[in-house]
């Protein structure tokens, strides 16, 4: 470790305690003095061998990196590298990712990395996921506004619950990909060693950027937010708190998984004829009695089955639209095996991208459009029910087809 102390910044806890450590202990490093400019920095966490910040600084000598990577002797390979090949841009930091905020000081990193980090299976380890909401919260705080966490991984469960979490945490998620080697983002890609190997055994890639979202600051500090003022029928001071949840960390923000592709589809069909707002309150009703919205599932369902939801005091009991569920989840599945994904169909629809409105005012929002009627058509002549041009449009809203915020939310 000695003969790379010059690009080893830190080493180890500086107490033993890291939630205490996180908290209380401060050397904050000073980017100027450490790399001689005013560069852009940029993190990666869990650097391994250091294969991927090796290529990405060569790639980028106008920016600096840091490299964080808890096992001493994988870091050591890494600081070896990067020594050997001269390259000038890098620093590393052997210690856990918990205490970042110890070194790093807020604001002061403009993209994060996380390549192919450790699943951990089992609920026992949720909190210690890199992309847990406790580790999203350090990263919030260590990202610039509109600041970008870029993630591969091999997992696909790993990367929906990263999606989730993302979402949840005031990051916009972009550039959703699973299969990012058939994708448009493969020619930039850095491929790794453990990528290398993922591909060999024919893995697919999963790929995702996560952008923080702006902070409002006023005078005397933080302010409350603004949001669309309000669009879901009701004044914002009498909106429940799921309402705001759901349009601050849901509401036009992109979906790529299929399972809440059609979740949205069974909620919005059952939407017709009440509030967004009952919705939401019976949504966790819903996502129970209907095993999670598993479109194959739901599919097989059969008439004990939907005689057992009529039954269900917490969901909407309407027998036609129960029914319009059940077919739903069979043409969703047909779509599947013809696509490979319905992430892939309904996506196709806006070649992979959002048709942003840029709306001042909540009147110049329609009822539907020339895209939702098109899309509408498509779904009824394949066997989908109460999907008119109406409920598509509402539907393309709620995954991120189209964006309806107003230009002055602070949650576009």
């Amino acid at each position: 470790m000695e003969a790379c102390s010059s690009v080893l910044i830190a080493r180890g806890s500086p107490i033993k305690n890291l939630k205490e450590a996180a908290a209380t202990y401060r050397a904050l490093l000073d980017f100027h003095a450490l790399f001689g400019n005013d560069h852009p920095v940029e993190l990666e966490v869990g650097c391994g061998n250091g294969g991927f910040i090796f290529e990405q600084a060569k790639r980028h000598p106008m920016c600096n990196f840091i490299a964080v990577e808890l096992c001493s002797n994988v870091i050591l390979t890494a600081m070896e590298r990067i020594l050997r090949e001269g390259v000038p841009n890098v620093r590393f930091l052997n210690i856990p990712a918990e205490i970042l905020p110890c070194f790093l000081p807020e604001g002061s990193i403009s993209a994060l990395y996380l390549n192919f980090s450790t699943p951990l299976p089992g609920s026992t380890h949720a909190r210690q996921r890199l992309t847990s909401p406790r580790f999203l919260d350090i990263y919030s705080r260590l990202l610039c506004d509109g600041g970008k966490i870029y993630q591969k991984t091999d997992c696909g469960w790993f990367f929906d619950e990263s999606l989730e979490n993302y979402a949840a945490c005031g990051f916009r998620v972009e550039e959703v990909t699973r299969d990012l080697h058939h994708s448009a983002y493969a020619q930039e890609n850095i491929v790794t060693e453990y990528e290398a190997t993922f591909l060999a055994q024919g893995k697919p890639i999963y790929r995702c950027v996560a952008v923080k979202l702006p902070s409002v600051q006023g005078n005397g500090g933080p302010v409350a937010k603004k949001r669309c003022s309000f669009s879901f029928g009701a004044k914002e001071d009498k909106v429940s708190e799921k309402m705001l949840r759901y349009h601050d960390t849901r509401w036009c923000k992109p979906e790529h998984r299929d399972g809440e592709l059609f979740a949205m589809l069974v909620l919005e069909g059952m939407q017709a004829g009440v509030s967004w707002n009952l919705i939401l309150e019976k949504e966790e009703n819903f996502r129970r009695a209907f095993d999670g919205f598993d479109p194959a599932t739901v599919a097989a369902y059969g008439e004990e089955k939907i005689e057992a939801l009529m039954q269900e005091k917490g969901i909407i009991r309407n027998r036609k639209k129960i029914e319009a569920a059940i077919g739903n989840a069979r043409a969703f599945c047909k779509i599947q095996e013809e696509f490979g994904s319905f992430d892939a169909f309904i996506w196709s629809f806006t070649e992979g991208k959002t048709v942003d409105h840029h709306l001042a005012d909540i009147r110049e929002m329609p009822a539907k459009d020339a895209l939702s009627e098109r899309v509408s058509a498509v779904l009824r002549a394949r066997g989908f029910k109460f999907v008119g041009p109406t409920i598509v449009y509402s539907y393309l809203q709620g995954i991120g087809v189209i964006n309806d915020h107003w230009k002055q939310c602070d949650f576009r």
